[in-house]
């Protein structure tokens, strides 16, 4: 029994907790109850481009909070996430040039760069991330729309943008 009392609004709540079998976290009973289920690769995985939405996300965060940014490339391992800007004429030859000699701890990267999408006729600033997975062919593009404030101040705006795929950087 999971017992709750949110500090904010006094109320003592009671609910049952079980783990069935297969390892599935169950919250309360019967056609109420809510179940969880871990995402996990050596069984099944449940989104298979997770992962890929999920660097695109912090990349593209970074870059905007940075615009107009030098490209970057963001790399995502076991334990750690690094970050090289690349400030080339060719930035990305240079780019494809350092993904191709990392690691193979590396599991992802994100080459992040600066430029103009059109959405509906509109056309504004854009981050774009190419986002690869070490043993996946094919990469994806996501683009994040933004515009400066009244203060020069960069701000997102609408979702995440899939604009394409491409050959992926990691094999």
């Amino acid at each position: 029994m999971l017992v709750t009392d949110q500090a904010s609004a006094s109320k003592v709540e009671r609910q049952a907790v079980s783990v069935l079998p297969g390892g599935q976290l169950m919250l309360g009973e019967g056609v109420e109850a809510s179940r969880y289920v871990r995402d996990d690769d050596a069984r099944f995985c449940l989104d298979p481009d997770a992962r890929l939405f999920a660097l695109a996300g912090t990349a593209l965060r970074h870059a905007v909070a940075a615009a107009p940014f030098t490209p970057f490339l963001m790399t995502q391992g076991a334990t750690k996430m690094d970050l090289l800007r690349i400030n080339d004429a060719a930035a990305d030859a240079a780019g494809r040039a350092q993904a191709g000699q990392l690691l193979d701890d590396v599991k992802l990267c994100a080459w992040t760069t600066d430029g103009m999408l059109v959405v509906d006729g509109e056309k504004s600033d854009a981050a774009f991330a190419q986002v690869s997975e070490r043993g996946r062919f094919a990469s994806k593009t996501f683009a994040l729309r933004y515009r400066f404030t009244a203060d020069g101040a960069p701000e997102p705006f609408g979702g995440f943008l899939v604009t394409g795929e491409g050959d992926g950087w990691l094999r």
